[in-house]
């Protein structure tokens, strides 16, 4: 790592604006860059990832528990399931062998696109306020639809917190897609996808602290970037227009995730 270690700052706060634009937590970004980059394996690069996004959820939920667009019982109801998933992943993470964890990120890489794919469309569709508010409605009060769906919920948190605790991605792309197949818009989801974030870094980086050691200089370096980039990228955003920054930052990254995908599952074993 040496002389590029303290690059990590303003790697973290370019991921940090990024981030910030387009939501999610960074791991798809961190995972590959500290491995390519800086030498770690992919169990190593993990916790760090999920200790950097525990600071960018944290300063997201606030903004977004501001702004009123956090759904707590809903966001509570997955928190749950990710609590047990994050265990679950890291358990399955210490055991497997790392090329099959390598393969198994690069699968993941590329399935990611289709439901950014669906985010991007999602965001330029106009939801009537009934619709809206039937969503709203379904994330603050979950069991008004009956049990199977509040477990439909809960699952989402779970394999979400899987992927976490297993990749060290934030696992918001299986949110948005769990709540698509139940009816409810990723728009709808923001706030509450980086609440639920928030637990899910938090809850694995611990499940990893207690299985193996944690570079604290390459977290603490991380982190003070990705947490200048989301404070500061709103305001860096809002000197450009937002929507063609967006559709132009939500294409680049895309490609980025292709191709980091099709990198993963080209590694020599």
């Amino acid at each position: 790592m040496g002389e590029f270690i303290f690059s990590l700052p303003l790697i973290g706060f370019f991921v940090g604006i990024l981030v910030t634009s387009i939501g999610g937590g960074g791991g798809a970004i961190y995972i590959p860059l500290l491995m390519f980059g800086f030498g770690l394996t992919l169990k190593e690069a993990v916790p760090i990832s999920l200790a950097t996004m525990i600071f960018t959820s944290f300063f997201g939920s606030i903004s977004h528990f501001r702004h009123g667009n956090i759904h707590l019982r809903g966001g509570l109801l997955a928190v749950a399931g990710a609590l047990l998933g994050t265990g679950v992943g890291t358990f399955i993470s210490t055991i497997a062998p790392e090329n099959i964890l390598e393969r198994a990120f690069g699968i993941l890489m590329l399935v990611m696109v289709w439901p950014m794919l669906i985010e991007m469309r999602s965001r330029k569709e106009k939801i009537s306020r009934d619709e809206f508010s039937a969503e709203i409605n379904l994330l603050e009060h979950p069991l008004s639809r009956g049990v199977p769906i509040a477990f439909a919920i809960f699952a989402i948190g779970l394999v979400s917190g899987i992927s976490a605790g297993l990749f060290g991605v934030s696992g918001v792309v299986t949110l948005i897609v769990g709540f698509y197949l139940i009816k409810i818009k990723p728009k709808v989801i923001v706030g509450t996808s980086i609440f639920i974030l928030f637990f899910k870094a938090t809850s694995g980086f611990f499940w990893h602290l207690s299985a193996a050691a944690i570079n604290w200089q390459v977290v603490i370096l991380l982190a003070i970037g990705t947490s200048t980039g989301g404070f500061f990228g709103p305001k860096i955003l809002a000197k450009f227009d937002h929507e063609k920054t967006e559709s132009v930052l939500e294409k680049v990254f895309i490609l980025i995730i292709f191709a980091l995908g099709i990198l993963f599952l080209a590694k020599p074993i």
